[in-house]
């Protein structure tokens, strides 16, 4: 644990599929901790399909503790976050929230450009929410964007710091071609 003012914990490029709890930070007591420290957690470009709780918070005697979440995607969970006693913040930027069956109480959620879609806790500027979902599968993939969604275009590059714009530059939302067209284009390149 933390015995400095400040102490992060960061998830890059993750997934989490099918758990019960996802992140778990706890459960220690203040003198574990420090009583005057400050946490924070860092979630950059993560799946979270299928977890009840993706952020399970245990810590007791309520150190300041925030959430940073980047690109990243909760879809079919129970409630975004929980912490049993006191409250923390959550700030999520260019992210989708699915399928979420309950608010998160005692959270104070902020952020911008986040995608919703039959989610009971929607918050943060810039909001695009869609009726249908916005998921297509392809291969083993089930997380590519659809392009009706429209959720390609809603983001933004304020506050993503610029190693993970870089990151996100290599990998894409959309599905792979088929080997059929593949397959055309490779004939195409031989004329």
């Amino acid at each position: 644990p933390p015995t400095a003012s400040s102490s992060t914990y960061t998830f890059n490029h993750s997934q989490l599929v099918n758990c019960i709890m996802g992140i778990q930070l706890g459960p220690i007591g203040c003198g574990s901790w420090g009583c005057e420290v400050t946490v924070g957690l860092n979630a950059n470009n993560c799946l979270m399909a299928n977890v009840k709780v993706p952020f399970n918070i245990c810590v007791t005697n309520a150190p300041s503790l925030i959430l940073r979440l980047a690109n990243c995607t909760v879809d079919r969970a129970t409630q975004i976050a929980q912490r049993p006693s006191g409250g923390f913040s959550l700030n999520a930027t260019n992210c989708i929230f699915s399928s979420i069956t309950n608010t998160s109480a005692g959270v104070t959620f902020t952020g911008a450009y986040n995608g919703f879609y039959r989610s009971a806790q929607q918050f943060g500027a810039a909001q695009s929410t869609v009726t249908n979902s916005p998921f297509q599968s392809a291969g083993a993939g089930n997380y590519y964007l659809t392009a009706a969604s429209g959720f390609a275009a809603a983001g933004t590059n304020t506050a993503i710091p610029a190693w993970l714009q870089a990151d996100l530059s290599k990998r894409t939302i959309y599905p792979p071609r088929s080997e059929e067209h593949t397959s055309e284009l490779q004939s195409l390149r031989h004329l």
